[in-house]
């Protein structure tokens, strides 16, 4: 979330190396879990399916049913992102209720979104614009705001691909979701924002401020280059620095970043 991709890498390997010394269930699962968030948030999916059905065998294996839950949710987006489509939204909806049947609520917004994602990509947006709704409720309610700023983001998005009418609203989710990750130090997410902005500046003939404001949370990088996040900024900035005046609106509505 800080905007060090390669170092969170690096930690979770150790960690998950750590936790198969131990030969102790409980931990081994959390570290699986864990793995496979981070290969999410990194954009690489393949491996994020793997660790999460590494999870799911564990969590089954020993009866963790939160465990099993949220490893659902994450394989089922791992998945619908691998070209699933609504079975793999099924599991992910299942996986949520099994994790919240044991009543527990950390994560939730997390894996809102996710879901939220999901529908969107799916041609769902009203669907999506539900599971915002509930994951922003949630972060209201408990005060877990580890993924507010995103999912003010998808809320953007989501608009946009409902109505391109919603264009305000949407530039709105998008400057708000850049200062609450701004406020939090949480320049990926601050990213993935400005990613997101820049992409409607993009197609309202503001190429030069579009480059300008991704340019800069860009520019702060200094690692994770291979990671999807800063590889969608580095082909939106080319874009925007090379062809002024270009209106790509076609493509707006598709524009989820994972």
């Amino acid at each position: 979330a800080l905007g060090y991709p390669d170092q969170a890498l690096a930690r979770n390997e150790q960690g998950l190396a750590l936790a198969r010394t131990l030969a102790q269930p409980f931990s081994e699962v959390w570290a699986l879990m864990s793995t496979a968030v981070v290969h999410h948030l990194r954009g690489d999916q393949k491996a994020a399916h793997e660790h999460a059905e590494a999870a799911i065998a564990i969590a089954n294996e020993k009866g963790f049913a939160y465990f099993l839950g949220l490893a659902s949710v994450l394989r089922g987006h791992a998945l619908f992102e691998q070209g699933g489509g609504a079975d793999a939204i099924a599991e992910m909806r299942r996986g949520i209720d099994v994790s919240r049947a044991t009543g527990a609520v950390l994560g939730v917004p997390y894996y809102l979104a996710l879901l939220a994602s999901a529908h969107g990509r799916h041609d769902q947006a009203r669907d999506g614009l539900v599971m915002v709704a509930e994951g922003l409720a949630e972060v209201a309610r408990t005060g877990e705001r580890f993924w507010e700023a995103e999912l003010l983001r998808l809320k953007g998005q989501l608009l946009l691909q409902e109505d391109t009418a919603n264009e305000p609203a949407a530039e709105a989710c998008f400057r708000n979701a850049i200062d609450i990750a701004r406020s939090q130090g949480a320049r990926s997410w601050e990213l993935r924002a400005a990613i997101s902005l820049a992409r409607l500046w993009s197609t309202q003939d503001k190429q030069a401020e579009a480059y300008d404001l991704l340019s800069e949370i860009h520019g702060w990088f200094s690692e994770g280059f291979d990671s999807a996040d800063l590889l969608a900024a580095g082909k939106l900035l080319d874009m925007t620095n090379g062809t002024q005046g270009a209106s790509p609106r076609d493509s707006r509505g598709a524009q989820l970043v994972r």
